[in-house]
C-alpha cells in the first residue's frame, strides 16, 4: 500500500515546500474497496453491507523508520460480518471514521496482493503489520 491520494500529495507538497501546516487530522480510519482505489476515488465498500471503517487514530501505525520512510499498522482491524458476498479488492486510509463511503480525504490507497472474497456472516482481518506505507 503505497499510493498517496491527490489530497495528501498537495497537503505533503505544501507543507514540506511552501511551509504550509496541513489540516490536523484528528482520527484515522481504514476502509475496503470493490474496486481499484485511485489517488481520487477509494471504490469503497457501500454502506448497508455490513460494512464500516475501522478506526485507527493516531497511534495506528508504528513510528516510521528512518531513512527508509515506511510505517506499518501496529493494530489488527476487523470488518464485518459482511451482509452479502463481496470480492475485496483494495484498501485505503482516511482521516475520518464516518460510515458515509468515500466521506473525508482519503490520504493513501492501494490493491490487496490477493483479492479476498467474503461471504454472507464472513469477516476479514488486517493482521498486525499487514499494512505498509512507505515514501520509497
Amino acid at each position: 500500500m503505497a499510493n498517496i491520494s491527490a489530497y495528501a500529495e498537495k497537503a505533503m507538497l505544501d507543507w514540506m515546500n511552501r511551509n504550509v501546516a496541513p489540516a490536523t487530522v484528528a482520527s484515522r480510519a481504514i476502509g475496503l474497496s470493490t474496486g481499484a482505489p485511485s489517488s481520487v476515488s477509494g471504490s469503497e465498500m457501500v454502506t448497508g453491507s455490513g460494512y464500516t471503517r475501522q478506526a485507527c487514530g493516531t497511534t495506528g501505525f508504528s513510528t516510521a523508520s528512518s531513512p527508509a520512510g515506511t510505517t506499518k499498522n501496529a493494530s489488527a482491524y476487523t470488518f464485518g460480518p459482511f451482509l452479502t458476498a463481496y470480492s475485496i479488492t483494495g484498501i485505503q486510509i482516511w482521516d475520518t471514521a464516518a460510515v458515509a463511503v468515500d466521506t473525508g480525504n482519503m490520504h493513501w490507497y492501494g490493491n490487496l496482493a490477493t483479492a479476498r472474497t467474503v461471504a454472507s456472516g464472513d469477516s476479514l482481518v488486517v493482521a498486525v503489520d499487514a499494512l505498509t506505507l512507505s515514501l520509497a
